[in-house]
Protein backbone atom coordinates (compact mmCIF):
# COMPACT_ATOMS: atom_id res chain seq x y z
CA UNK A 1 0.00 0.00 0.00
CA UNK A 2 1.20 3.39 -0.47
CA UNK A 3 1.91 6.18 1.70
CA UNK A 4 -1.45 8.12 2.77
CA UNK A 5 -1.62 11.07 4.64
CA UNK A 6 -5.32 11.72 5.53
CA UNK A 7 -6.01 15.46 6.13
CA UNK A 8 -7.96 16.01 9.26
CA UNK A 9 -10.80 18.19 9.71
CA UNK A 10 -11.44 18.00 13.27
CA UNK A 11 -8.31 19.15 14.80
CA UNK A 12 -8.52 19.26 18.46
CA UNK A 13 -7.74 22.80 20.08
CA UNK A 14 -4.51 22.75 22.02
CA UNK A 15 -4.34 24.88 25.32
CA UNK A 16 -1.27 25.78 27.17
CA UNK A 17 -2.09 23.52 30.01
CA UNK A 18 -2.23 20.41 27.55
CA UNK A 19 1.42 21.62 26.05
CA UNK A 20 2.43 21.85 29.54
CA UNK A 21 1.13 18.28 30.60
CA UNK A 22 2.94 16.88 27.45
CA UNK A 23 6.11 19.16 28.15
CA UNK A 24 6.23 20.69 24.94
CA UNK A 25 6.07 23.99 23.42
CA UNK A 26 3.47 25.23 20.57
CA UNK A 27 6.98 25.77 18.61
CA UNK A 28 8.09 22.23 18.99
CA UNK A 29 4.53 20.70 18.42
CA UNK A 30 4.67 22.47 15.18
CA UNK A 31 7.36 21.18 14.48
CA UNK A 32 6.84 17.60 15.14
CA UNK A 33 6.99 15.49 11.87
CA UNK A 34 4.36 12.88 11.47
CA UNK A 35 2.19 11.61 15.15
CA UNK A 36 3.65 11.15 18.05
CA UNK A 37 3.79 7.75 19.16
CA UNK A 38 2.98 6.18 15.60
CA UNK A 39 7.28 6.81 14.78
CA UNK A 40 7.30 2.76 13.56
CA UNK A 41 3.83 2.24 11.99
CA UNK A 42 4.26 1.34 8.22
CA UNK A 43 2.16 2.30 5.64
CA UNK A 44 0.61 -1.05 5.42
CA UNK A 45 -0.48 -0.54 8.90
CA UNK A 46 -3.23 1.90 8.20
CA UNK A 47 -6.70 1.52 6.21
CA UNK A 48 -7.85 3.56 3.67
CA UNK A 49 -11.79 4.56 4.91
CA UNK A 50 -14.02 3.29 1.56
CA UNK A 51 -16.92 5.24 0.47
CA UNK A 52 -19.86 2.58 -0.30
CA UNK A 53 -23.26 2.36 -1.00
CA UNK A 54 -25.17 0.22 1.15
CA UNK A 55 -26.58 -2.62 -0.35
CA UNK A 56 -29.56 -4.69 0.61
CA UNK A 57 -27.38 -7.73 1.72
CA UNK A 58 -23.88 -5.27 3.21
CA UNK A 59 -23.35 -6.54 5.94
CA UNK A 60 -23.23 -2.90 7.80
CA UNK A 61 -27.03 -3.52 7.15
CA UNK A 62 -27.26 -6.81 9.35
CA UNK A 63 -27.22 -6.28 13.62
CA UNK A 64 -25.69 -9.48 13.46
CA UNK A 65 -22.69 -8.56 11.97
CA UNK A 66 -19.66 -6.83 13.40
CA UNK A 67 -19.51 -4.00 10.24
CA UNK A 68 -23.44 -3.04 11.47
CA UNK A 69 -23.50 1.03 11.42
CA UNK A 70 -27.07 1.68 13.31
CA UNK A 71 -29.18 4.14 11.19
CA UNK A 72 -28.01 3.18 7.67
CA UNK A 73 -30.26 2.27 5.15
CA UNK A 74 -30.11 0.82 1.87
CA UNK A 75 -28.72 3.03 -0.70
CA UNK A 76 -27.05 5.71 1.66
CA UNK A 77 -23.89 6.25 1.21
CA UNK A 78 -21.17 5.23 4.50
CA UNK A 79 -17.80 5.28 5.21
CA UNK A 80 -16.65 1.63 5.89
CA UNK A 81 -13.62 3.64 8.50
CA UNK A 82 -15.39 6.03 10.62
CA UNK A 83 -19.15 4.11 9.98
CA UNK A 84 -20.32 7.68 9.22
CA UNK A 85 -23.51 7.35 6.86
CA UNK A 86 -23.96 10.23 4.45
CA UNK A 87 -27.22 9.51 3.24
CA UNK A 88 -28.22 9.00 -0.63
CA UNK A 89 -25.78 11.90 -2.33
CA UNK A 90 -22.11 13.33 -0.79
CA UNK A 91 -20.44 15.92 -2.16
CA UNK A 92 -16.72 14.43 -3.17
CA UNK A 93 -13.11 16.38 -4.75
CA UNK A 94 -11.48 13.44 -6.95
CA UNK A 95 -7.81 13.67 -6.50
CA UNK A 96 -6.22 9.96 -7.63
CA UNK A 97 -7.33 7.70 -10.53
CA UNK A 98 -6.51 4.17 -10.59
CA UNK A 99 -7.17 0.85 -12.68
CA UNK A 100 -7.04 -2.74 -11.16
CA UNK A 101 -8.25 -6.26 -11.83
CA UNK A 102 -9.80 -8.68 -8.77
CA UNK A 103 -10.64 -12.44 -9.47
CA UNK A 104 -12.32 -13.83 -6.50
CA UNK A 105 -13.01 -18.03 -6.70
CA UNK A 106 -15.36 -19.23 -4.06
CA UNK A 107 -15.38 -15.36 -2.58
CA UNK A 108 -11.62 -15.95 -2.03
CA UNK A 109 -9.78 -13.37 -3.70
CA UNK A 110 -7.85 -15.57 -6.46
CA UNK A 111 -5.74 -13.21 -8.33
CA UNK A 112 -5.05 -9.49 -8.38
CA UNK A 113 -3.72 -6.70 -11.42
CA UNK A 114 -3.15 -3.55 -9.16
CA UNK A 115 -2.79 -1.56 -12.36
CA UNK A 116 -5.26 -3.93 -14.23
CA UNK A 117 -1.87 -4.57 -16.87
CA UNK A 118 0.08 -7.15 -15.02
CA UNK A 119 0.74 -9.12 -11.68
CA UNK A 120 -1.58 -11.63 -11.81
CA UNK A 121 -0.18 -15.39 -11.66
CA UNK A 122 -2.95 -16.98 -14.98
CA UNK A 123 -0.96 -14.77 -17.53
CA UNK A 124 1.91 -12.58 -17.46
CA UNK A 125 -0.78 -9.59 -18.98
CA UNK A 126 -4.54 -9.36 -18.30
CA UNK A 127 -5.06 -8.49 -21.99
CA UNK A 128 -3.71 -12.10 -23.42
CA UNK A 129 -5.53 -13.12 -19.90
CA UNK A 130 -8.59 -15.68 -20.54
CA UNK A 131 -10.04 -14.78 -17.18
CA UNK A 132 -10.42 -11.40 -18.40
CA UNK A 133 -12.28 -12.26 -21.19
CA UNK A 134 -16.01 -12.19 -22.21
CA UNK A 135 -18.00 -14.71 -21.06
CA UNK A 136 -15.81 -16.33 -18.61
CA UNK A 137 -17.81 -15.49 -15.61
CA UNK A 138 -20.60 -17.40 -14.28
CA UNK A 139 -23.20 -18.95 -16.69
CA UNK A 140 -21.08 -17.88 -19.58
CA UNK A 141 -22.05 -14.05 -18.75
CA UNK A 142 -19.71 -11.23 -18.09
CA UNK A 143 -16.24 -11.40 -16.87
CA UNK A 144 -14.56 -13.90 -14.43
CA UNK A 145 -12.04 -11.23 -13.64
CA UNK A 146 -13.63 -7.97 -13.57
CA UNK A 147 -12.26 -4.81 -13.67
CA UNK A 148 -12.20 -2.05 -10.86
CA UNK A 149 -12.03 1.84 -11.36
CA UNK A 150 -10.66 3.43 -8.39
CA UNK A 151 -10.65 7.25 -7.22
CA UNK A 152 -9.01 8.61 -4.15
CA UNK A 153 -11.31 11.80 -3.23
CA UNK A 154 -11.79 13.83 -0.59
CA UNK A 155 -15.56 14.83 1.18
CA UNK A 156 -16.07 18.12 -0.50
CA UNK A 157 -17.00 19.45 3.36
CA UNK A 158 -15.16 17.90 5.71
CA UNK A 159 -11.39 17.46 3.84
CA UNK A 160 -11.55 13.68 4.98
CA UNK A 161 -10.08 11.05 2.79
CA UNK A 162 -11.41 8.13 1.30
CA UNK A 163 -11.50 6.04 -1.56
CA UNK A 164 -13.99 4.26 -3.82
CA UNK A 165 -14.32 1.66 -6.91
CA UNK A 166 -16.44 1.56 -9.66
CA UNK A 167 -17.47 -2.25 -11.44
CA UNK A 168 -20.06 -3.91 -12.88
CA UNK A 169 -22.90 -2.14 -13.10
CA UNK A 170 -21.43 1.10 -12.12
CA UNK A 171 -18.57 1.20 -14.91
CA UNK A 172 -20.65 3.40 -17.05
CA UNK A 173 -20.66 5.88 -14.48
CA UNK A 174 -17.42 5.81 -13.74
CA UNK A 175 -16.41 6.33 -17.38
CA UNK A 176 -18.47 9.85 -17.67
CA UNK A 177 -17.34 10.80 -14.41
CA UNK A 178 -13.69 10.68 -16.11
CA UNK A 179 -15.21 11.97 -19.86
CA UNK A 180 -16.38 15.03 -17.37
CA UNK A 181 -12.99 15.33 -15.54
CA UNK A 182 -11.18 14.55 -18.41
CA UNK A 183 -12.92 17.62 -20.60
CA UNK A 184 -12.86 20.67 -17.81
CA UNK A 185 -10.20 23.76 -18.44
CA UNK A 186 -9.32 26.02 -16.50
CA UNK A 187 -7.58 29.75 -17.94
CA UNK A 188 -3.90 30.47 -16.90
CA UNK A 189 -2.52 33.77 -18.16
CA UNK A 190 -5.17 33.75 -20.95
CA UNK A 191 -4.84 30.56 -22.04
CA UNK A 192 -6.95 27.44 -21.60
CA UNK A 193 -5.52 24.54 -20.00
CA UNK A 194 -6.54 21.10 -18.63
CA UNK A 195 -7.57 21.56 -15.35
CA UNK A 196 -6.35 19.15 -12.33
CA UNK A 197 -8.81 16.45 -11.13
CA UNK A 198 -9.47 18.28 -7.94
CA UNK A 199 -10.29 22.02 -8.30
CA UNK A 200 -14.33 20.47 -9.39
CA UNK A 201 -16.62 19.56 -6.97
CA UNK A 202 -19.12 16.47 -7.93
CA UNK A 203 -21.85 15.10 -6.33
CA UNK A 204 -22.51 11.18 -6.23
CA UNK A 205 -26.16 10.77 -5.92
CA UNK A 206 -27.11 6.89 -5.50
CA UNK A 207 -30.20 5.90 -7.61
CA UNK A 208 -31.91 2.41 -7.55
CA UNK A 209 -31.65 0.09 -10.62
CA UNK A 210 -32.95 -3.17 -11.62
CA UNK A 211 -31.57 -5.79 -13.96
CA UNK A 212 -33.79 -8.90 -14.18
CA UNK A 213 -34.95 -9.88 -10.62
CA UNK A 214 -31.77 -7.87 -9.27
CA UNK A 215 -32.32 -4.55 -7.72
CA UNK A 216 -29.47 -2.12 -6.25
CA UNK A 217 -28.43 0.88 -5.89
CA UNK A 218 -25.83 2.49 -8.61
CA UNK A 219 -23.92 6.50 -7.94
CA UNK A 220 -25.02 9.33 -10.55
CA UNK A 221 -22.25 12.07 -10.85
CA UNK A 222 -22.85 15.76 -11.37
CA UNK A 223 -20.58 18.80 -11.47
CA UNK A 224 -21.85 20.84 -8.65
CA UNK A 225 -18.92 23.33 -8.97
CA UNK A 226 -14.99 24.53 -7.85
CA UNK A 227 -13.35 23.29 -4.94
CA UNK A 228 -13.30 25.32 -1.90
CA UNK A 229 -9.51 27.18 -0.91
CA UNK A 230 -9.15 24.99 1.71
CA UNK A 231 -9.98 21.69 0.28
CA UNK A 232 -7.72 22.26 -2.66
CA UNK A 233 -4.64 22.82 -0.65
CA UNK A 234 -5.83 19.78 1.36
CA UNK A 235 -5.97 18.00 -1.92
CA UNK A 236 -2.96 18.88 -4.10
CA UNK A 237 -0.79 17.92 -0.46
CA UNK A 238 -2.66 14.83 0.06
CA UNK A 239 -1.57 13.90 -4.13
CA UNK A 240 1.68 15.17 -3.51
CA UNK A 241 1.96 12.15 -0.55
CA UNK A 242 0.46 9.47 -2.42
CA UNK A 243 2.87 7.31 -4.24
CA UNK A 244 2.46 4.50 -6.84
CA UNK A 245 -1.20 3.27 -7.62
CA UNK A 246 -3.85 3.49 -5.66
CA UNK A 247 -4.97 -0.19 -4.43
CA UNK A 248 -7.99 -0.72 -3.24
CA UNK A 249 -8.69 -3.40 -0.96
CA UNK A 250 -12.93 -4.78 -2.02
CA UNK A 251 -14.45 -8.16 -0.99
CA UNK A 252 -16.16 -10.62 -3.21
CA UNK A 253 -19.64 -9.12 -4.44
CA UNK A 254 -18.82 -5.72 -3.62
Amino acid sequence: MSELVVPESKALAVSDELLAAMGMTAEELAATQGVIGMEKARAEDFQIPRLQIAQALSPQLMRTKPEYIPGLMVGQYFNTVTGEVYGDAIQVVPVKYSFSRLKFTNSVLDCQSKNGIDGGHYSKFCKDCDKAKWGSGKDGKGTDCKEYRNWLLLDAKSGSAMSMSFKSASLAVAKTWATLIATRKVTVGGVKVDAPAYLTVYELKSVEKSVGQNTFFVPVVRVVGPTPMDIVKDASNLLKTFQGDLSVEVEQGE
